[in-house]
């Protein structure tokens, strides 16, 4: 890895990652938010925009968002010619801890009259925990930089609005 790091390489994007890597200017996530949340018209193309079928679909949006970010003054901070090879949008969806819980051991059983129950059903906090974290997740990161916690906040408000835009327009 440190081989692409070397100065022959530079401008490229292996070098420019492996730099990011070493200076710990990582890529930041700029955009998070449930798809039930995003605007119907795009929800179902973004739930498996991280599918390998989707490679073109993503990428015409990664290219979308940073001209999208650039053209409203954000500076994206890469040396590369191209930008958006740095922002990468991506769809996951968390199981719920009691999903997680569940194995092939079986449950955990709790001494309850008349007959012992399964541990995620007697827990309360088994109980509070909603099944709707399987709900998936849209991710957008991008190497952005700013200078303190003001400044990422005024400008993860101007983002969170371009991002949807470019979401409505797709």
């Amino acid at each position: 890895m440190l081989e692409f790091g070397d100065e022959r390489y530079r401008g490229g994007y292996c070098h420019d990652l492996v730099e990011r890597l070493r200076q710990r200017r990582l890529l930041k996530r700029i955009f998070d938010e449930r798809v039930s949340h995003l605007p119907e018209a795009c929800r179902e193309r973004i739930t498996s925009i991280s599918k390998t079928e989707n490679r073109e679909l993503r990428r015409e949006l990664e290219s979308r968002v940073a001209a999208s970010l650039q053209a409203a003054g954000v500076t994206l901070d890469s040396a590369l010619k191209d930008t958006s090879n740095l922002v990468i949008v991506h769809s996951y969806s968390l199981k719920s801890a009691r999903a997680q819980s569940r194995n092939d051991e079986g449950s955990i059983m709790v001494h309850t009259a008349p007959n012992p129950t399964p541990f995620e059903e007697e827990s309360d906090l088994f109980k509070s925990i909603n099944e709707k974290l399987n709900d998936p997740h849209f991710s957008v990161y991008a190497p952005i930089a700013y200078n303190s916690p003001g400044e990422r906040r005024e400008m993860m408000s101007r983002i969170k609005e371009l991002i949807l835009r470019c979401l409505e327009d797709s």
